[in-house]
């Protein structure tokens, strides 16, 4: 027979067992992200009207709105005080839904020439930094396309300076899956040389 001691440490354990199965799904969901959502600038009003109806299920906004001109500067597709902006990000705010905007560059020999130079390429961060200080954002999504491959490790140092800039704000990026060479090729090259580390 087992003495009272060792039973109750048995059900002590079991009990805390089992807390840890029926608690374990909602601890995993609650650590995960698992619903984001785009909005792009060309269809803002329904993109935030749908994202504002759906907020529940929704755990990161990220607004598709900025862009980059020549020298690095961005370019704000929307206005962040029209009413639609505005009742969203307050949603957002109020069920700590993460907001985080993406900036596109579709330009890769610009892209070369801000992220080549070092100050350039420090304005460049500065302007994104301020942005998204300005807006009270949880951080950037970088989606900087059709870059050159010689841009790899300025790109990756512009990261690098970015996360290091930005703090505890999230830096995440969008890109494109990289195709085996040989989907992509008939006769795939002997040297390839790409625009992503």
């Amino acid at each position: 027979m087992k003495s009272p001691s060792v039973n109750f440490i048995l059900h002590i354990l079991v009990l805390i067992g089992l807390l840890v199965l029926v608690a374990s799904p909602y601890l995993t969901h609650a650590a995960s992200r698992d619903v984001g959502v785009w909005i792009p600038w060309w269809a803002d009003e329904d993109g935030t009207e749908s994202a504002h109806d759906n907020i529940r299920d929704i755990d990161v906004i990220y607004p598709f709105v900025f862009e980059v001109e020549a020298g690095g500067k961005l370019v704000n597709k929307v206005d962040f005080d029209d009413d639609h902006w505005e009742k969203l990000l307050d949603e957002a705010d109020d069920r700590r839904v993460d907001v985080i905007p993406t900036i596109a560059w579709f330009d890769g020999e610009e892209i070369h020439a801000v992220l080549s130079d070092r100050r350039a390429r420090d304005r460049h961060i500065d302007y994104i930094v301020d942005m998204v200080k300005k807006y009270r954002f949880d951080g950037v999504n970088i989606d900087y396309e059709s870059k050159l491959s010689e841009t790899i490790d300025y790109y990756s140092l512009f990261l690098k300076d970015l996360e290091d800039e930005l703090g505890r704000r999230d830096l995440t990026c969008t890109i494109e899956a990289r195709t085996p060479p040989e989907s992509r090729w008939r006769d795939v090259p002997a040297v390839i040389e790409y625009a992503n580390d």
